[in-house]
C-alpha cells in the first residue's frame, strides 16, 4: 500500500468535495494547507503523547570549545538529552542555565551542559574519557511533496553506496543533499542529510555507508522533504480531515464545515487510544526469592 502525497491528495478532495475540474485548491495549495497542518495539528498531537515518534541523535566529535549546534531540524530548536558516549558506555549530562554558573571555565559538581541561542555548551568544556556528545532531539517531520518531485530506489548495491532509481527529477545533482525515508510504516528518515558524489540519469551515489534497514521501494528527496506522509498510519485520515475542513471553510459551506469539524474532533479522540501507550503489556516484576525477607531473618 502506498503512503505517498498522491493517494492523500485524492482522500482531501472526496473529505472537502471539491471537484475534479476547478481551479481554486491546485495541488500546490494543497500541499501548502497540509503540511501547516502537519507543524500546527498534528506534530504537537503525536509529541504530546511521548512515546518516542520523531526521536533522533545527532553524534558530534568531542572539541576542545566545548560547543556543538543544535540541529536545525529539531523541533522547536530543543533538545531531551545530551550524553557522553562512548561505545557501549553512556553518561547523560545534567541540564544547567547559564545564569547558574559564576564561571563558565569551571566544572559543576556533575558533569552537564548549558544552552546558549542555537548552541549546546559542555561543562567541562573537554569532559576525561568520551570521544562523542550525542544530542537527543525530536526530528521536524519533512515537507510532503509530489511523488514527482523525489525518486524511488528500484535497486541497492550496498558496496558502492549506489541506489538505482525508478526516474530522477531534473534538479537533482551533487550540488544537493538528500534524505532516505522508509516508503511502509513507520516512514522513519533512514538517511539525513547525505552527500552525494555521483547523480546520473538513473542512480545515485552517495559518500557515507547506505541505511542497513534501506529496502527497494523506499523513496530519496532532497534534504528536508518527502512524499511519504511520516505520519502514523492510523492518524493520517485525521490529517486529510483537517486539511479537507479548511478548505470546505474556505468554500462558505459551513453546514458541510461543522459536520468535518465534528468528524475531525471524534477521529482525534479515538485515535489517540491507538499511539499511546506503544507498549501495551506491563513490565515484568522480578522477584528476589533468596532475598532476606524472604528467608524470614
Amino acid at each position: 500500500m502506498a503512503y505517498t502525497w498522491t493517494e492523500t491528495q485524492e482522500n482531501i478532495k472526496v473529505r472537502g468535495m471539491i471537484p475534479t475540474s476547478q481551479a481554486t485548491f491546485t495541488e500546490a495549495r494543497l500541499l501548502s494547507l497540509t503540511n501547516a497542518e502537519l507543524r500546527s495539528r498534528m506534530l504537537p498531537l503525536i509529541l504530546k503523547v511521548r512515546e518516542g515518534y520523531y526521536s533522533f541523535d545527532k553524534d558530534y566529535t568531542l572539541n576542545s570549545s566545548g560547543m556543538y549546534s543544535i540541529p536545525t531540524r529539531a523541533v522547536g530548536g530543543k533538545v531531551d538529552t545530551v550524553a557522553l558516549v562512548d561505545g557501549t558506555r553512556r553518561q547523560d549530562l545534567v541540564r544547567y542555565f547559564e545564569n547558574e554558573l559564576y564561571d563558565t571555565s569551571l566544572s559543576p559538581e556533575s558533569q552537564g551542559f548549558y544552552i546558549k541561542r542555537s548552541k549546546i555548551i559542555t561543562l567541562p568544556k573537554v569532559p576525561n574519557g568520551y570521544p562523542t556528545v550525542r544530542i537527543g532531539y525530536m526530528l521536524r517531520p519533512a515537507k510532503i511533496i509530489a511523488t514527482t518531485d523525489a525518486a524511488q530506489i528500484s535497486g541497492i548495491d550496498t558496496l558502492t553506496k549506489t541506489v538505482t532509481l525508478s526516474s530522477i527529477p531534473s534538479n537533482f545533482s551533487t550540488s544537493l543533499i538528500y534524505d532516505i525515508v522508509q516508503a511502509e510504516p513507520h516512514f522513519d528518515t533512514l538517511g539525513i542529510d547525505l552527500v552525494a558524489t555521483q547523480v546520473t540519469a538513473n542512480s545515485i551515489t552517495f559518500s557515507d555507508d547506505l541505511p542497513d534497514d534501506l529496502v527497494v521501494g523506499d523513496w530519496v528527496s532532497i534534504a528536508g522533504t518527502t512524499p511519504v506522509i511520516q505520519v502514523p498510519v492510523e492518524l493520517q485520515p485525521l490529517l486529510e480531515q483537517y486539511v479537507a475542513n479548511t478548505c470546505l471553510k474556505s468554500q462558505t459551506d459551513l453546514e458541510a464545515y461543522k459536520a468535518g469539524v465534528l468528524d475531525a474532533k471524534t477521529m482525534r479522540e479515538d485515535v489517540l487510544s491507538l499511539i499511546t501507550p506503544r507498549a501495551q503489556g506491563e513490565g515484568k516484576k522480578l522477584v528476589n526469592r533468596t532475598g532476606m525477607l524472604r528467608r524470614g531473618l
